[in-house]
């Protein structure tokens, strides 16, 4: 199962090397509303605090990252992005290509892609965590962003009804109860 996706409530540009996206929190919201920014590559984009709460008896299965996003001048670019915690970037960076001049939906990761991170549940919970993107070209045209949504992948199982005047053994959302009767 999947948890809903979730959206940052802070953004920031790294500073350092590269080009600052111009209005960062507007990636806050899959609301059309466009981080932007020129130049042949930006600082990253370090979105955390996505209010994750998940649960220590439930197992990790995948981290989902969807950027939603254009480019301005008919140039393509290189788009990355990097699972974040503790102020770090953790695991494998991924990239793909963006190609379009309409707002598209760019998925890294997956139900079962863990980006090669050793991240705990608590970690995953922590307002630290998130994700990096960043662009790259080989010319100086507009980039555009208007989301970064994570979504976390789970074994946990929906809640089950069972009525019997037998012992029982449920499961639920990980934990296993064998005092039902």
């Amino acid at each position: 199962t999947s948890d809903t996706e979730r959206f940052p409530t802070a953004t920031v540009n790294s500073g350092g090397a590269g080009d600052a996206w111009t209005n960062p929190n507007n990636v806050q919201a899959d609301d059309s509303s466009v981080a932007t920014v020129a130049g042949t590559f930006s600082e990253s984009l370090r979105c955390t605090s996505y209010g994750f709460s998940i649960s220590g008896a439930v197992v990790v299965e995948g981290i989902e990252v969807r950027v939603q996003a254009r480019r301005d001048s008919g140039v393509n670019y290189s788009l990355f992005a990097q699972l974040r915690q503790s102020g770090a970037n953790v695991g494998t960076e991924k990239s793909t290509t963006v190609t379009t001049d309409t707002l598209t939906n760019y998925t890294f990761g997956g139900a079962t892609d863990l980006w090669s991170a050793s991240l705990s549940n608590a970690q995953l919970s922590d307002s630290s965590f998130g994700v990096a993107v960043r662009t790259t070209s080989g010319t100086t045209e507009n980039k555009a962003i208007d989301v970064v949504g994570i979504k976390i992948y789970t074994d946990a199982q929906d809640f089950l009804y069972i009525e019997t005047d037998q012992i029982a053994s449920v499961r639920i959302n990980g934990a296993t109860d064998d005092k039902l009767k």
